[in-house]
């Protein structure tokens, strides 16, 4: 996976991702659209971390950076670093996470994060799923894109109205059924 260049267009960036063989493009898409639209729309941005995250942020003050590798721990898809604020994203359409994926962000966190910094990963994915991290230093973020979706309105850039846009062309808007795993409903 190339790493991209914030500066760069949102064209050259979501091009260094086109059709391979064996190898759909759409969660890398997506995720580069989303990091353009959170780093060129400071509304977005603001709304997004206040009403997904509960974070509160001045505009234009946050650095964003995609697919950042760090050597034996993986390369989070977004990378925000704002005040005293250090957010890793891992963003999912259908793809599930590798094993440890999220425990290594939380590594990446503790040990390439300032020590003072409030420290959260998001794992934005299109289905539910059931999360917990054994650091409780790490605040952990479950959202899934149909809030993106729904978050998004006409205060926001055109841009972000096209993330919206293709949310929806791609069906990812809804809620979708929750994916719960070794657990039990009770109904009383």
């Amino acid at each position: 996976i190339p790493e991209t260049n914030m500066t760069d267009s949102i064209f050259s960036r979501v091009f260094s991702y086109r059709q391979r063989e064996n190898h759909s493009p759409l969660e890398n898409f997506l995720t580069e659209i989303f990091a353009y639209c959170l780093e060129s729309d400071a509304k977005f941005c603001s709304d997004f971390f206040s009403q997904c995250l509960y974070i509160h942020i001045k505009s234009g003050d946050s650095k964003i950076v995609t697919q950042e590798e760090y050597d034996g721990y993986g390369r989070p898809d977004v990378e925000v670093a704002v005040n005293n604020i250090s957010i890793l994203f891992e963003c999912k359409v259908e793809a599930s996470e590798r094993k440890n994926q999220l425990e290594d962000y939380a590594t990446i966190l503790e040990k390439h994060k300032p020590s003072n910094n409030s420290k959260h990963i998001v794992f934005l994915t299109k289905y539910f799923e059931h999360k917990v991290l054994t650091n409780q230093k790490i605040n952990l973020h479950l959202i899934r894109w149909f809030a993106v979706y729904e978050l998004i309105n006409d205060t926001h850039s055109q841009v972000t109205n096209e993330l919206k846009n293709f949310l929806k062309e791609r069906g990812i808007e809804k809620i979708k059924n929750f994916k719960l795993k070794n657990c039990f409903l009770f109904q009383f």
